[in-house]
């Protein structure tokens, strides 16, 4: 029987140093062959299909999906695992509508037969603590206004059963892939431990993904993308920055606006607005997911207690 190849993908969280991982790691170690992110071409088109179909639409398009997949990993070396790199697949608000369930139920029916002759599928899961992960997530996907992240705090805190808290019960999102896929083909890695302890965060992902542990202490073994994120404080951003976010919002195109904006708005001084929860929120928050993240953490052997999650 011939030995199948390791197919390796990471479906987020976002905010949980995709990005650097992606522009660093991901696409430059020569180990890996690597699918996406950014995604253009056939990899846009497999992203819309899996997340946007409906179920029948979705059923037509996978003998086509299958086949697309099977063509990109044909162009991979022989000595190299490929890897597909999206935070979007665990995005909530992706796609309107977009369950990610049903997308982790999609993976599994793409890589299901024929594929699952040829390809084995690892799926690799990076997590982030909820009291963190919460302000990020509001001014990246949401909206820049600190009034409206405080409305979406309460809101969310009130019924937390509906909305993006749900999606943030790591317990049952991990354990819903580890019955797609089975527990050990599902592997989480928390973002503090690549924020504080970069070096044995690297070794491990290292050896997950079957690459020169060396090469990536070269290529990722400091900074990071996304940096306005402060862990515990959530985001701060300067009046003159909300301004311009506003402009290229509401002004897509490419104008010279938001370049002679920025030139005048530093010269004035202006106030920060501040993405973050009182102590009393941070209380709730973590209250509220403490159980769901110690259950995760037994599950995988994380030591989560270690970096504050409960």
């Amino acid at each position: 029987m011939t030995e199948r190849r390791k197919f390796f993908i990471h479906v987020g969280y976002p905010k949980t140093a995709t990005t650097t991982l992606q522009k660093r790691l991901f696409s430059r170690h020569p180990g890996i062959c690597y699918l996406g992110k950014p995604l253009t071409g056939k990899l846009l088109d497999i992203e819309y299909r899996m997340l946007n179909l409906d179920s029948i639409q979705f059923a037509h398009a996978l003998p086509e999906l299958r086949e697309m997949f099977l063509a990109l990993i044909r162009q991979c070396p022989d000595d190299r695992n490929a890897l597909l790199s999206h935070e979007g697949f665990l995005r909530a608000t992706r796609y309107s509508g977009h369950d990610i369930g049903r997308t982790a139920e999609r993976i599994k029916q793409v890589f299901s037969d024929p594929l699952a002759d040829s390809l084995e599928v690892h799926v690799l899961i990076t997590i982030r603590k909820q009291v963190d992960i919460i302000p990020s997530y509001f001014f990246d996907s949401v909206s820049r206004s600190p009034r409206q992240f405080q409305q979406f705090l309460s809101s969310s805190l009130e019924q937390p059963q509906y909305g993006y808290f749900p999606s943030l019960f790591y317990d049952m999102v991990i354990g819903y892939y580890s019955a797609q896929f089975g527990k050990d083909r599902v592997t989480v890695m928390p973002f503090e431990a690549f924020m504080t302890r970069r070096e044995d965060f690297l070794k491990t992902l290292a050896g997950y993904l079957e690459i020169d542990y060396g090469t990536c202490l070269e290529l990722a073994s400091d900074g990071s993308y996304n940096t306005k994120a402060r862990s515990g404080s959530g985001y701060r951003l300067t009046a003159n920055e909300y301004v311009l976010d506003m402009v290229n919002r509401y002004r897509p195109q490419r104008t010279a606006l938001p370049r002679l904006l920025r030139q005048l708005l530093k010269r004035i001084p202006m106030k920060n607005y501040v993405f973050a929860m009182s102590q009393a929120d941070r209380d709730r928050v973590q209250a509220l997911f403490a159980g769901a993240n110690k259950r995760l953490s037994e599950e995988f052997d994380l030591k989560l207690e270690e970096f504050g999650y409960y």
